[in-house]
């Protein structure tokens, strides 16, 4: 099928291929397809058919990776999602884990407006979000997860008219939805300083958007965690001297389905050998907020399961202002 002009994805395509530039420093470099996989099940996607993009100078290229794995109930809201956008000098990126229900048909369906895509085998979520950093050819990334949405359909456009030369890292607050409980409970984001990456998350990576400069510097993310590998990027970014700026607008809404025990439990673990790994001097106090963590875990998982989530958090939310407020000069 000819890709349709209707779209944010297929508004901007060139025939010309994209030069990749490669510095002696890039710690990976960038294709345009994926390597052929023993476990390849299908790619396709409008490079494949000889359509490409490019950076404008006053017009970044932004690309969207989306990652998905058995996820047939929630892929299509989110590629909608990115296909409706009114910014349009954008790439799409799905990357599927060799799924085994109707994902792999949604995926086709859209094969006409995805720049590429892949489905295959992989080591885990940021296995997958690696391969699409390798194939991004934009100035900024953003991941979009299946289950996932922008906000609105302007989010792209507000995005980009405040991104500047200066910024690593741009990002805002998103909103979490839970389909069994009749609130939508929005999260802000706490200021990126060092302070605030210290046993927790301050931002979500749906409401991120970095540089591929700095994954070029710095890599990719770090396999060896299975929930905080982004956590973990962030700090080594934001050590290593990266701009960032927040903006005070909702980008995402968030599907909160599906968060298990088990991932919470290691959530927690990971943030805590992500503290001592980067702030040794911290030690003390890291050991003392992985007490009071693990012992308000039970309490924390029992309220998000509950119909308290609304209560439970408000008061999460309350604490936020109080945290910020604190930080106001």
């Amino acid at each position: 099928m000819a890709p349709s002009f209707a779209f944010s994805t297929t508004k901007k395509t060139v025939t010309e291929r994209p030069i990749l530039s490669k510095s002696a420093d890039d710690k990976f470099e960038t294709s345009l397809v994926l390597p052929v996989s023993a476990s390849r099940i299908a790619e396709g996607g409008l490079r494949t058919k000889g359509l490409f993009k490019r950076n404008d100078a006053d017009r970044p290229l932004v690309t969207v990776i989306t990652v998905v794995y058995n996820s047939a109930a929630h892929l299509e809201m989110t590629i909608l999602s990115m296909l409706n956008q009114t910014f349009d000098n954008v790439e799409f990126i799905v990357i599927d884990g060799g799924s085994t229900d109707a994902t792999l048909d949604i995926i086709r369906k859209y094969d006409h407006a995805i720049d590429y895509w892949v489905s295959e085998k992989d080591a885990g979520i940021y296995d997958a979000m690696n391969k699409g950093i390798r194939l991004a050819t934009g100035d900024w990334l953003n991941f979009m997860n299946a289950g996932d949405l922008f906000y609105e359909n302007t989010t792209l456009a507000r995005v980009v008219a405040k991104l500047a030369s200066d910024l690593a890292i741009v990002y805002g607050d998103v909103e979490n939805v839970y389909s069994n409980h009749s609130v939508n409970v929005k999260d802000t984001s706490f200021p990126v300083t060092v302070q605030n990456f210290v046993m927790k998350m301050p931002i979500c990576h749906q409401a991120t958007f970095v540089r591929l400069s700095s994954f070029k510097r710095m890599g990719l993310y770090d396999t060896a965690y299975k929930i905080c590998a982004d956590h973990d990027w962030l700090v080594r970014a934001l050590l290593q001297g990266d701009q960032s700026k927040y903006l005070p607008q909702c980008m995402a809404l968030i599907n909160m389905d599906g968060v298990s025990a088990t991932s919470i439990f290691q959530r927690k673990r990971e943030r805590v050998a992500i503290a001592l790994k980067y702030f040794d001097a911290l030690k003390p106090k890291i050991y003392w907020m992985a007490c009071i963590s693990f012992a308000k875990y039970p309490f924390t998982f029992c309220l998000s399961k509950l119909d308290l989530i609304g209560i439970h958090h408000r008061l999460k939310r309350l604490k936020t202002i109080i945290c910020r407020d604190k930080d106001l000069p």
